[in-house]
């Protein structure tokens, strides 16, 4: 994780170099985790999600942290869930049927009716 301007690691990706402002040009993906006192939140966008994957596991096998390898394996599951379903709203949204020449009007009174 690249760190901040006061040397901790960021966690929001698009930071700036000095970490102060966030870069927002996309959407971003929110994935929250709250474990006790807790707090596990992960912002990526649709380029990043390898990268947060790979995040869930640094984090999991972290020993200084309660994050877990089964919360890192419930997290990326979300993450791949939301990934197939975003692709297929998009491929159903842009592979709709054509239509056939029976539906179409043949004559002005078609359209009124």
């Amino acid at each position: 994780m690249p760190p901040d301007g006061n040397g901790r690691p960021s966690l929001i990706f698009g930071m700036t170099p000095l970490g102060r402002t966030p870069i927002v040009a996309k959407e971003v993906n929110i994935l929250a985790l709250v474990k006790g006192g807790e707090r596990y939140i992960f912002l990526f966008d649709d380029n990043h999600r390898a990268e947060c994957l790979r995040t869930l596991g640094r984090f999991a096998s972290h020993q200084e942290l309660s994050f877990t390898w089964y919360d890192a394996a419930v997290l990326s599951h979300k993450i791949r869930q939301t990934a197939q379903s975003e692709t297929a709203a998009t491929r159903s949204r842009f592979q709709l049927p054509h239509a056939q020449q029976d539906d179409l009007p043949q004559t002005p009174d078609d359209l009124v009716g």
